[in-house]
């Protein structure tokens, strides 16, 4: 019986010991859970930002890249040309291809024959008001892109009456150069008739014509 007993104590000792263990992890746990869930919560609620250091940007042929952007200077008035093969590009106006242009005749000029220059085809200096009595005027003008056979005009016209008209003449290279800048022709008193000494007083018109096309009209008056 006694050996019994002792058994039984030592068996209900164990049982204490292991219920007092048991309760002790047990506080233990349940102490330790809310730290724990304080401390993720808070890993939860802690935004984590992770800071990438930017690579500056390289420049192209190596070298150090500029701190600060760099721009291009914007050129004005430079044309860009276009890569649209559809749209034409625009030659410079100041440098045009003669052979897109037809021929042409400039301002006149009229002068007496002291002012004449026959070297240069031109007057020297121009007036449309003239001190009678005068023999002879000359009247001279610019020309472009004219050629050999071209088909030219002129007419004089006195108080607007028809008094002399030279139609449908060749542009022959000769008489008529193609290689200058400048033409002329004149009127003289003759033209009134053979005895005439001088030009009539009055208004004289000139026109040139390339074909049927008028292109100068120019007076003049004699006094």
């Amino acid at each position: 019986m006694k050996e019994s007993s002792k058994a039984a104590i030592t068996a209900a000792w164990i049982t204490g010991l292991l219920g007092c263990i048991g309760v002790t992890i047990a506080a233990i746990i349940g102490l330790g859970l809310p730290i724990v869930q304080k401390w993720v919560g808070q890993a939860e609620l802690t935004p984590v930002v992770i800071v990438v250091p930017a690579t500056p940007p390289q420049p192209v042929g190596g070298g150090i890249a500029p701190d600060t952007p760099t721009f291009s200077p914007i050129l004005l008035n430079t044309p860009v040309p276009s890569t649209d093969a559809s749209i034409p590009i625009a030659s410079s106006p100041d440098v045009q291809p003669s052979s897109t242009l037809g021929p042409s005749f400039g301002k006149m000029s009229f002068c007496l024959e002291r002012d004449f220059n026959l070297t240069a085809r031109r007057c020297k200096v121009s007036q449309e008001l003239f001190a009678g009595p005068v023999k002879c005027v000359y009247v001279s003008w610019t020309y472009n892109n004219v050629y050999v056979g071209m088909i030219f005009s002129r007419k004089w016209y006195w108080n607007n009456e028809l008094i002399l008209s030279r139609e449908n003449e060749s542009w022959d290279g000769n008489d008529w150069k193609i290689d200058g800048v400048s033409e002329y022709t004149f009127l003289k008193s003759t033209v009134f008739g053979s005895g005439q000494e001088y030009l009539r007083p009055g208004t004289y018109t000139v026109e040139l014509y390339i074909g049927d096309r008028l292109e100068q009209r120019s007076d003049f008056i004699i006094q």
